[in-house]
């Protein structure tokens, strides 16, 4: 890292701890991004640390590596705080109630994603009705600063790639599906919901390259891997 990097990111002498969001305790059979990791950033200010290094959080493929992800933008939506999404009102209160009979010792991929992908798409439907202004707005500015450069392209591959029992692309068989013009054009109009559960997950989008928070309070900088 240079020094100018090195100035603007952290300052001398700090310490930390490196722990990936998928290892924090909870209750939903995977770590996630809301209460108990704000009580992991309080716990860390309590003991004087300064750092929180994780893995990068984009959206895992094949193995659910954090290293081999299906976008450099998109956030994992596994990592959801199932909770918050309660609290919006874009899930029924005892809705996290599928996921507590999973282990709490290791995250079950296999059991995991097709519970709470079918969570998340509840709320992506109920976003429509029941989101509050302010989600809205937040929503609507997500989607006017990042559906052209990356998002709309992102939402019709994830359908795509669902379409052909998310096999990588470059086994997808020849024809219009291969063809990434029409054929995450034609994926997206004959799946309409799905592609726009794919838009609507509130999902929180971090770039994958930049994972390292500065547990204090303050503006958020992250270091470049």
């Amino acid at each position: 890292m240079d020094t100018h990097l090195r100035k603007t990111c952290l300052p001398d002498n700090v310490a930390g701890i490196g722990l990936h969001v998928s290892a924090l305790p909870g209750p939903c059979g995977i770590g996630e991004i809301g209460l108990h990791a704000r009580w992991f950033v309080d716990r860390l200010c309590d003991a004087g640390l300064a750092v929180w290094q994780f893995l990068p959080v984009g959206p895992t493929g094949y193995g659910d590596s954090p290293y081999q992800l299906l976008s450099t933008f998109a956030g994992n939506e596994m990592l959801i705080d199932i909770h918050d999404l309660a609290e919006r009102r874009l899930l029924d209160p005892d809705a996290a109630a599928a996921l507590t009979a999973l282990p709490a010792g290791q995250v079950d991929f296999a059991r995991l994603i097709p519970r709470k992908q079918q969570l998340l798409a509840a709320a992506a439907e109920r976003f429509v009705q029941n989101a509050d202004r302010e989600l809205r707005l937040g929503f609507d500015a997500f989607l006017q600063a990042n559906d052209a450069s990356w998002l709309h392209d992102y939402a019709l591959y994830r359908v795509a790639k669902s379409d052909h029992d998310q096999r990588p692309w470059t086994d997808w068989p020849p024809g219009p599906g291969r063809t990434r013009a029409r054929g995450v054009a034609g994926a997206a109009g004959r799946h309409r919901r799905p592609y726009r559960a794919h838009q609507d997950s509130p999902v929180p989008v971090l770039p994958a390259m930049a994972t390292t928070a500065p547990a204090r309070a303050g503006p958020w900088r992250g270091a470049l891997w």
